[in-house]
């Protein structure tokens, strides 16, 4: 071989050489991964005198696990988290476990404390028993309250016979639970199951118990609240039948009263006839007060208007023969005025109104107007005709007319004041204050 040749054939080699040791380099470099920190990315050559060598690849970055590899061709392989850049233990089957009987036990928790919610003790005691049996998977459940002469099942499920209940309490099972409280009167709570009970069910059942006992409770209290309210209810409209029924035989009274005064006037002549229908209408003014309150929704107040119009129509039928052309206009607000106040208010307008029908028309014809407003220091009254007017020299204040007496007494009763005015007729204005209640002793 001549020596080109041979030139050209080491040169070969030496190439090849060259080449197979560029492909060797990459399996001894240290490809570290991102995850591993400080430092990112790192290159070992063959003159690193460590004992070991490693090449991390990549692997597959959607499972989260890479292969590590050492120079000894042995491979380890490592679990690493997506969310968290260090690794983690995963749980324990029995850790698992326990993490849903935890999440079981605060929904069973929730659930006891919509118990709450209940304010019917009917709808408490059938949600009570739903809640054993469906979330808590007891078999057996009775709710017993305990009386002076026995027992009385309030709730029970499972039990053909409630008798039954009695002898399983008596039993004292590792697979049953009691508990007793109080609830207005002693109670006894039994719950079993087909297994024992753990000591976790039983902390779970004893806050059940707690729940039934604390909702049983405001049932009781909202029952008694709502006795309480019916018996109070019932009594108002005993008082209420009472009031109307005493207004209203008084008011009959009064009528027979009134009768009696018109037939005695049968009997009598001159001025002895006047006395008697005056006091008739005196008697019927008061009458029509007690009519209008046994006929009201308020025993304790009247419609005064509507009392007005009632008291009007009666006086001026009743003095027909004097007054056929007399008109009466009214304008009177919507008072309501308890009795106290009605009953003087009415005496006075009975008294105004028969003077005008009397004596202030001697021809037949005129006009009587009567107001009545309330006003900020209380009400004010005006009594005012277009007729021949009260004479000058008369004095109503020291009259001895009865029916101006009294007027000037009954207005002193409202703590009111009246003033006359003769211009145009006459016009009697009275201001007052509505009186209150006093106890009688």
């Amino acid at each position: 071989m001549d020596e080109p040749d041979r030139q050209r054939n080491l040169s070969g080699k030496n190439k090849e050489q060259a080449d197979l040791s560029k492909q060797d380099k990459p399996s001894q470099k240290q490809v570290i991964s991102k995850e591993d920190e400080p430092s990112q990315k790192q290159a070992v050559s063959n003159e690193d005198k460590s004992p070991k060598k490693w090449n991390v690849s990549k692997g597959n970055k959607s499972s989260g696990r890479q292969i590590v590899s050492d120079g000894d061709n042995s491979s380890k392989e490592q679990i690493v988290s997506k969310r968290d850049k260090s690794s983690k233990e995963q749980l324990t089957p029995s850790e698992r476990e326990s993490g849903k009987r935890l999440l079981s036990e605060l929904s069973v928790i929730y659930s006891i404390s919509s118990l709450s919610s209940f304010h019917r003790e009917e709808e408490l005691l059938h949600a009570t028993v739903n809640m054993a049996t469906l979330l808590l998977g007891v078999r057996y459940f009775g709710l017993v309250a305990l009386c002076g002469d026995g027992y009385h099942v309030m709730a029970s499920s499972g039990f053909k016979d409630p008798a039954l209940l009695i002898k399983k309490i008596e039993e004292g099972k590792p697979n049953q639970f009691l508990f007793s409280f109080n609830c207005e009167k002693p109670m006894i709570l039994f719950m079993e199951r087909n297994n024992s009970i753990t000591d976790r069910e039983r902390r779970v059942y004893t806050i059940f118990a707690n729940g039934i006992q604390t909702a049983l409770s405001n049932a009781f209290t909202l029952k008694e609240k709502e006795k309480a309210e019916k018996e109070l209810k019932t009594s108002l409209n005993e008082k209420e039948l009472l009031l109307k029924e005493i207004h209203h035989r008084v008011k009959n009274n009064m009528q027979i009263i009134s009768s009696m005064l018109s037939l005695q006037s049968n009997y009598v002549e001159g001025e002895a006839v006047n006395v008697l229908k005056e006091s008739q209408n005196r008697v019927k003014s008061m009458a029509i007060i007690h009519e209008k309150l046994y006929q009201s929704n308020d025993l304790t107040h009247i419609n005064f208007k509507e009392y007005i119009e009632s008291l009007l129509y009666y006086l001026s039928d009743s003095y027909t023969g004097n007054s056929g052309a007399v008109t009466i206009k009214l304008g009177v607000e919507e008072i309501f005025l308890g009795i106290e106040t009605a009953v003087p208010l009415g005496l006075i307008i009975n008294e105004l109104v028969s003077n005008s029908l009397k004596y202030a028309f001697p021809h037949g014809e005129g006009e009587i107007t009567l107001k009545l407003h309330r006003r900020p220091e209380g009400f004010e009254l005006q009594i005012s005709d277009n007729g021949i007017g009260m004479p000058e020299e008369i004095d109503f204040t020291t009259t001895e007319s009865l029916g101006l007496q009294l007027v000037s007494a009954l207005v002193n009763q409202l703590d009111g004041t009246v003033k006359l005015k003769r211009e145009n007729g006459t016009c009697y204005q009275i201001k007052f204050k509505e009186l209150k209640y006093k106890d009688r002793i």
